[in-house]
């Protein structure tokens, strides 16, 4: 145990601390007429210094307080200081006043990261850590955690302390480039995102690991790996979706893996292409479908474009010349074309009309035999669900959790297919609720008066149903806050002006935490007024 004195001095044998974190003392009035009315109750600690002089370690705001009543004449400038002085070194001095300071109740969520990150700056012992910990009762990964965000830029870190962005934002915005992190949280504050929004997004722009062509060993140990993010966030990230997020890296390593193996890539060979386009853009090349003209199969400009994360972006398609695409696809006519053979013309047409023919025959077959089925006939629902396959592909993969394309992914869709006649009931109905809730609700065709119809037709009512949770509100100004519980008496204990001065944060907090139920805002009513 340290060796320490206790006695009395005066405001002016006492020295501030340069290695003190604490930099803003906040509104000490307060504090100082307490001080001149009941004296200073709890002492300061120092330590020995030259010339007969203490420093300060921890008590820098009842210091301050002191002075400001000595200056203010309602203090003598004898004013007799109770002080401990304790002989401890720098290392023991900082560990002292940072515990004093991240114990103060007035502590920002931003003063108590930025004091988090100074003092691991400054200590990096990991007993220290340990015994931050154990003093302020903080768990170390909270600690660390918190730090960490420190290390987003500036203008990010201003967001924070200006309450523009919450705590969780930040910890989505660390998985990120600087650069990027900056243009996401614009659009945060500009769109008004929620944090599981940003975690869409970002996710959005992120690159599957399991998807990588490449060596993907050195990325276990990437920072830019949500895996390790994960171990520094907790269980946010699913183990079977760990993504790289520095695209740059992830598109450099994916193109040369590209470049010496395109011919092992399955939608190579699975269609015959004779090159591939690394690209996520629409328009890099113009996709093929159904069955490619023999004369693409031989041309070198018939390619799969690949997206940054594996996944096929056309299996099919030219890189070559619009031109040359548009009159083999149009039949338009080319004199750099051959002209077809009569035999050539004669198979087409056989082919052709064989197709017609059957056509027809399904045509007036099958919709006489659907007359015969009656509505709840349970043959409806698979029928329904076989159209629906083929007219969204897209959409199905996503509801039978396949939308990412691998060959087992691919074999899987098509079983499922197959098996849509076969399949249990149950199966059937998963699936047909799925894609029901992604093509009305996830189809930019269906806007607001339309889905409220189909929830009418469902019993479900926007008056009766519909309650401000707290994603509704965390896209709320704190002026749109305070309007909305004026407006339904939500929260009866504050004035307004006290809402005023508090974060938009703990507002939403208070709000969500109340009964909101058949409170429905002006601008959700009046989707179905």
């Amino acid at each position: 145990m340290n060796e320490q004195t206790y006695l009395q001095t005066t405001a002016g044998s006492i020295i501030e601390n340069v290695l003190n974190p604490r930099k803003d003392m906040g509104d000490i009035d307060s504090l100082t007429e307490s001080i001149v009315n009941h004296g200073l109750i709890q002492p300061l600690i120092v330590r020995s210094s030259k010339n007969n002089k203490y420093e300060l370690i921890a008590g820098e705001r009842r210091l301050t307080a002191i002075k400001q009543a000595i200056s203010e004449k309602k203090l003598p400038k004898n004013y007799q200081i109770p002080v401990v002085v304790q002989e401890i070194d720098d290392t023991q001095t900082i560990h002292a006043m940072f515990i004093e300071n991240l114990m103060r109740k007035d502590l920002s969520d931003y003063e108590q990261a930025k004091s988090f990150k100074e003092y691991m700056d400054k200590i990096a012992d990991p007993k220290a850590l340990e015994d931050l910990s154990s003093k302020t009762g903080l768990n170390i990964g909270y600690i660390r955690r918190r730090a960490k965000i420190m290390e987003l830029p500036e203008s990010i870190l201003k967001a924070w302390e200006n309450n523009k962005l919450a705590y969780g934002h930040l910890e989505q915005l660390l998985r990120l480039e600087p650069e990027q992190a900056e243009e996401m949280a614009a659009s945060v504050m500009s769109c008004h995102w929620s944090i599981s929004d940003l975690k869409q997004q970002i996710d959005r722009s992120t690159a599957l690991i399991s998807k990588a062509l490449f060596d993907t060993k050195p990325c276990g140990k990437c920072q830019f790996s949500t895996k390790i993010q994960r171990a520094l966030f907790g269980n946010d990230f699913k183990m079977d979706k760990i993504t790289c997020t520095n695209p740059k890296c992830y598109y450099e390593k994916q193109e040369a893996a590209i470049k010496e193996n395109w011919k092992n890539i399955p939608a190579v060979q699975a269609n015959g292409t004779n090159g591939v386009v690394l690209s996520n853009k629409w328009g890099e090349t113009i996709g093929i479908h159904g069955t490619p003209d023999a004369k693409c199969v031989a041309c070198e400009h018939f390619v799969t474009q690949i997206m940054i994360d594996g996944t096929p972006y056309y299996e099919k398609a030219c890189k070559g010349n619009r031109y040359c695409h548009a009159q083999i696809y149009n039949q338009f006519s080319s004199s750099t074309q051959a002209p077809l053979t009569p035999a050539e013309k004669q198979e087409a047409r056989t082919e052709k009309l064989g197709k017609e023919f059957a056509e027809q025959f399904y045509m007036k077959f099958v919709s006489e035999k659907l007359d015969q089925v009656a509505a709840d006939d349970p043959r409806v629902n698979r029928i329904v669900c076989f159209a629906l396959v083929n007219a969204y592909a897209a959409e199905s993969r996503k509801a039978l959790g396949l939308e990412h394309y691998t060959p087992e992914n691919e074999a899987a869709f098509q079983e499922f297919k197959n098996s849509i006649f076969t399949a249990e009931n149950e199966a059937i109905d998963e699936f047909y609720h799925k894609m029901s809730s992604l093509l009305l609700f996830g189809n930019a065709g269906f806007d607001l008066k339309k889905r409220a119809t189909i929830a009418e037709q469902l019993d479900t009512r926007i008056e009766r149903d519909f309650v401000m949770d707290k994603e509704y509100l965390s896209k709320k100004t704190k002026a749109q806050l305070i309007e909305l519980s004026n407006k339904f008496g939500i929260i009866k204990t504050h004035s307004e002006d006290e809402l005023l001065g508090m974060k938009k944060t703990t507002i939403v907090d208070m709000m969500a935490e109340q009964d909101l139920t058949g409170m429905v805002p002006d601008e959700i009513a009046a989707i179905v007024a």
